[in-house]
C-alpha cells in the first residue's frame, strides 16, 4: 500500500517553516519515525492544503 503525507514543520533552531512529503511504500501501523530537528505543526493528506496552511502559518509569524 502506497501512501503520501505531507508535515508542516518548524525548526527548533531556527523556526522557519518548512513543508516535509513523505511517499511510505509500504505503511505499518507500528512505523515510527524520527524528525530530529524538527517540530511537527500539522499532518495532512493532500499538498494543496498542506501549502495553504504552510502559507497562512507563515502570514502568522509575521
Amino acid at each position: 500500500m502506497k501512501s503520501i503525507k505531507y508535515y508542516v514543520c518548524s525548526c527548533q533552531e531556527c523556526r522557519s517553516p518548512v513543508l516535509v512529503k513523505i511517499d511510505f511504500m509500504e505503511f505499518n501501523s507500528d512505523c515510527c519515525l524520527e524528525f530530529k530537528n524538527l517540530k511537527v505543526i500539522k499532518e495532512f493528506n493532500d499538498e494543496a492544503e498542506a501549502k495553504t496552511y504552510l502559507d497562512r502559518y507563515m502570514k502568522n509569524e509575521e
